[in-house]
């Protein structure tokens, strides 16, 4: 099935011009009302929703376009783990991706303050490097807290997870694609706490998430 994340402005011919790479939103994103619907109907229901399509089908311009729609009455949280390759990445990611919402960001930095001291100021890259080794010793507690912080927010959080499936394959399989009892055991965890979550914060935060 082909996507329809096509732009919808015409060019100097009349014809319409199609837009491949990165996601789209607004008037570049169309076609898709019924699924738009659909999702935010869940979302609005509570419920956790799981994503799953080929490639270039459009999941993430899905997800933008209805964070973008719900703004005001959701509070989005965009993550992508396709360079993730450990669960501390996935606390990291959630971490950084909270800039974007400054008070929220500023009471998820006060989890990990008192294990690395003060964060204001770092750029991107370096404050998801402090994050992850802060999460490294006890990933699980510090996921925990974090996502405590984002419970109490107000509007609700939805967070979106691009590729979760890279990252348990990744630990799964290593770089030599051999799944070993040691690898299991790493998923296991994340797997578990991923379900406990959103079991024990049921109507109180929202999953998306998409996998190819």
């Amino acid at each position: 099935m082909p996507s329809r994340t096509m732009a919808s402005h015409l060019n100097s011919s009349s014809s319409l011009v199609s837009e491949v790479g990165n996601w789209v939103t607004g008037a570049s994103f169309w076609g898709r009302e019924g699924e738009i619907r659909s999702l935010a109907e869940l979302l609005r229901n509570g419920a956790h929703v799981s994503i799953t399509a080929p490639r270039r089908i459009g999941k993430t311009s899905l997800m933008r376009e209805v964070a973008r729609r719900l703004e005001g009455e959701f509070l989005a949280i965009h993550v992508d783990l396709q360079s993730a390759s450990r669960p501390e990445d996935l606390v990291a990611e959630l971490s950084v991706a909270s800039r974007e919402h400054r008070d929220l960001h500023r009471r998820v930095l006060d989890v990990f303050r008192g294990a690395i001291g003060s964060l204001e100021g770092l750029e991107y890259s370096e404050l998801s490097l402090k994050i992850r080794d802060a999460a490294t010793p006890d990933w699980q507690s510090k996921a925990d807290r974090l996502l405590e912080e984002f419970v109490a927010n107000t509007p609700p959080v939805v967070v979106y997870i691009d590729e979760l499936a890279i990252l348990v394959n990744r630990l799964l399989k290593g770089f030599d694609y051999v799944i070993t009892p040691e690898r299991i055991a790493l998923v296991d965890p994340l797997m578990s706490w991923l379900r406990y979550s959103t079991i024990r914060h049921a109507h109180k935060i929202r999953f998306v998430i998409a996998s190819s």
